[in-house]
């Protein structure tokens, strides 16, 4: 398998505070980059899901970020394993409504997989 560096793809970090416990990049400089870019997909990660009206995180630094990276993408991916539906993380950083696919596996619980699917499109792997 090519990493991703190795191909014609232009890849961007953006800069920012690691928060240690999840490796995320945090801060207000990642938030300002965010605002000023337009892309064209971006794949969030969720800490839970239980009991929210969309996915959330821990940490507050960390739904800052991914609310910028919300609002600059055309398409925003939600990719969470089962498991994430048994929690609820303490910052929701978006809604539904403002996610168009979301990606998990076949042990989603059959209520959760029913209401979402109603929101946004659900996408189950294995």
């Amino acid at each position: 398998m090519q990493p991703l560096a190795g191909t014609d793809n232009d890849i961007y970090l953006v800069g920012g505070k690691i928060h240690s416990s999840s490796l995320a990049m945090v801060g207000l400089w990642g938030v300002n980059v965010f605002e000023s870019l337009n892309a064209d997909i971006v794949f969030l990660g969720t800490d839970g899901l239980r009991g929210r009206h969309g996915p959330c995180t821990a940490s507050y630094e960390e739904a800052e970020i991914k609310r910028a990276m919300v609002k600059c993408a055309t398409i925003k991916v939600v990719v969470s394993d089962s498991t994430k539906f048994s929690s609820s993380g303490l910052f929701q950083f978006c809604n539904w409504s403002e996610i168009d696919y979301f990606i998990t596996d076949s042990a989603i619980p059959e209520n959760e997989f029913k209401d979402l699917k109603s929101l946004t499109e659900v996408i189950i792997v294995d």
